[in-house]
């Protein structure tokens, strides 16, 4: 032990000070870096699951706003008396049901899995005009 002391005092220039503030600092420093290691390197591990936890839930946000949106646009369809109205709000229904749609495939390839069915009602076939 006192060679290794030794070795220790001759790395040490002796304008730096004595051997008990070099290890001092030396000991700062490992307690510094374990504790940065031990708090980074579980998020490391835990960053990729993290972010895919994230972007689901804004994905299901986004879904969220708009099946309301298409609840929306179906509950003025169903009311609307004017038929360009109603032929103007069901394009806009069409359009909300495909974006619906494109985002739950987004969702279900995110989350590794099938698409699924969306909670969506369909438009009354007594209110369509087929041309």
């Amino acid at each position: 032990m006192e060679e290794f002391v030794e070795w220790l005092k001759n790395l040490v220039p002796e304008h730096v000070g004595s051997l008990e503030w070099f290890v001092g600092v030396l000991v700062v420093i490992a307690v510094y870096a374990l504790g940065y290691f031990c708090g980074i390197l579980p998020s490391l591990v835990n960053r990729k699951r993290r972010k895919l936890r994230e972007q689901s839930a804004t994905l299901y946000e986004d879904i969220l706003g708009k099946i309301l949106e298409y609840d929306n646009l179906y509950n003025a369809y169903v009311r609307e008396t004017d038929a360009l109205k109603r032929v103007l709000l069901g394009a806009q229904i069409s359009t909300v049901k495909r974006d619906v749609t494109e985002l739950e495939s987004r969702l279900a390839a995110l989350e590794q899995r099938e698409p699924r069915p969306l909670p969506l009602r369909p438009l009354p076939v007594a209110q369509l005009q087929i041309e």
